[in-house]
């Protein structure tokens, strides 16, 4: 997700950089918007703005499955690490359950391969990393 951030951050960007354009050269926004081709600084703004909202929204989107990563992770470990009333079962629920935000979210999977490093079963065994190399 984080490449999807980047882009959304560079289109954010350019709608701010015309909308500075266009507020220093009113004349030019005239032409540019008489037609109707071409949005002007007040819209550029707004869509400044709305991209804004996107990405805080796909920002706390990864948070979230982050979060849950790191929950189900760590309720895997607590279940595996005591098996007194044979839990084990729910510990493998928990474990797929984690095992499931890591494979469906690939942007994602370098952050919670740092966070598995503290459970007590091995993400590393489940889902070796593959060389991205050439």
């Amino acid at each position: 997700m984080s490449e999807l951030i980047t882009f959304l951050k560079n289109c954010q960007k350019t709608h701010i950089e015309w909308a500075e354009y266009f507020e220093a050269n009113p004349e030019e926004e005239k032409v540019k918007t008489a037609t109707g081709e071409w949005d002007g600084s007040k819209t550029h703004r707004e869509l400044f703005q709305k991209y804004e909202q996107v990405i805080d929204l796909i920002q706390g989107l990864e948070k979230s499955i982050i979060d849950l990563f790191k929950e189900f992770g760590n309720k895997a470990s607590y279940h595996f690490a005591d098996d007194s009333t044979g839990e084990w079962g729910l510990a493998q629920a928990a474990k797929d359950q984690a095992l499931k935000l890591f494979d469906d979210n690939p942007g994602l999977q370098s952050k919670m391969r740092e966070i598995a490093k503290d459970f007590l079963w091995s993400l590393k065994r489940d889902r070796p990393a593959r060389d991205t190399r050439g």
